[in-house]
């Protein structure tokens, strides 16, 4: 018996610009990271303001396990598809990935596509966001699609090992 295809929430994620991209970061450790973290751990009780706006809270208590978050590397052009496996987690670890501070962070079982894929409009927008809920049916379609096709095996592969917190500096 066939399965219904489930309903997915679908985020998109920044790779970074292309003269300081970080994308093979997100790939490398199984993770999306936003910034900035100098603000320290998210909580509620915290104004947006020191977080730069809404982008933090929404990463922070929005997304869900389960849900699928699209590894953007363009205004149209996406590196990965992944399903977030986790929590939201504060990690100093990634205070300075090519120069930026993304400590926001959630674990994400990554599918690398063999190559990027680009959308056939600009579905992110002339000035995407660096982390956003995509509504876009042709974006949606795609990675409701993606999710639920064959291959699968990525989708309950272990998650790789971060890399250590550096000690503090005295």
């Amino acid at each position: 018996m066939l399965s219904e295809p489930r309903h997915l929430t679908v985020w998109q994620v920044s790779g970074g610009p292309a003269d300081r991209a970080y994308a093979e970061v997100f790939l490398k450790y199984g993770v999306a990271l936003i910034g900035p973290g100098d603000a320290g751990q998210w909580r509620p009780d915290h104004d947006e303001d020191e977080f730069d706006g809404q982008v933090v809270r929404r990463f922070a208590a929005e997304v869900q396990p389960g849900d699928a978050m699209l590894l953007r590397t363009g205004l149209a052009t996406i590196r990965a598809v992944g399903l977030v496996s986790g929590a939201y987690q504060y990690m100093p670890q990634f205070d300075d990935v090519n120069g930026w501070e993304l400590q926001h962070a959630r674990r994400v079982r990554w599918c690398r596509l063999p190559d990027e894929y680009t959308f056939e409009t600009r579905t992110f927008g002339g000035n995407p966001p660096r982390f956003s809920q995509i509504k876009e049916p042709e974006v949606m379609d795609y990675a409701l699609r993606f999710v639920n096709s064959s291959p699968t095996h990525w989708q309950t592969a272990p998650l790789p090992e971060l890399p250590e917190e550096e000690p503090p500096l005295l």
